[in-house]
C-alpha cells in the first residue's frame, strides 16, 4: 500500500461479512472516534496479553503441568494451530476459565507474544500480575526464568 493507504483496525459488532472494511464500519454507523478507540483497545489487549502470557508461562514452567491445584484457569498449548502459516515454528497458548471455559488468553509466540483473540479485562490482568506473579517469585528457587525457555 505504500504511502497511499494504511491498514486500520475496524470496529464491528457481532459477526460480520468477510472483507468487512472501514466503509462498512461507517455504513454501520461507526464514527472516526470509534475507529480510533478500536485501535487503542487492540493495542491495550496486546500489552495485557504479553504481560499475562509471561506470567502463565512462568507458572507452567515451574509447575510442569497445564493446571495448578486451586487455579482458576487451565492452559492449553497447540503447535497445530500455527503449523500451516508458520511451518510449525510458532506455538499457541490459550487460557480458559475453569468454571465457564471462557477464553481469557489467546496468543502465539513469534519472537515475542502476539495477541490472537484474548479477552482480557483489567481485573484479570491485575490478578495475574499482582496475585500470581508474586507467588511465583516466592516459589522460584532457580535463576530467573527467561521467556525463551518455554519454547524448549
Amino acid at each position: 500500500m505504500g504511502k497511499q493507504a494504511t491498514v486500520a483496525l475496524v470496529p464491528r459488532v457481532g459477526e460480520v461479512k468477510k472483507g468487512w472494511d472501514i466503509s462498512d464500519a461507517f455504513d454501520a454507523g461507526f464514527t472516526l472516534e470509534d475507529i480510533q478507540q478500536a485501535e487503542a483497545d487492540v493495542k491495550q489487549q496486546q500489552r495485557w496479553a504479553e504481560m499475562v502470557a509471561c506470567v502463565v508461562c512462568d507458572c507452567l514452567n515451574q509447575a510442569r503441568t497445564h493446571h495448578l491445584e486451586g487455579s482458576q484457569h487451565t492452559a492449553h498449548w497447540s503447535k497445530r494451530d500455527c503449523a500451516e502459516r508458520t511451518g510449525g515454528a510458532n506455538r499457541r497458548l490459550t487460557l480458559l476459565e475453569n468454571d465457564t471455559e471462557h477464553k481469557v488468553l489467546d496468543v502465539v509466540w513469534d519472537n515475542g507474544w502476539v495477541n490472537v483473540d484474548s479477552r482480557l479485562e483489567q481485573a484479570k490482568v491485575n490478578y495475574f500480575v499482582e496475585e500470581v506473579q508474586p507467588k511465583l517469585r516466592c516459589n522460584n528457587t532457580s535463576p530467573a526464568i527467561k521467556r525463551e525457555t518455554l519454547l524448549k
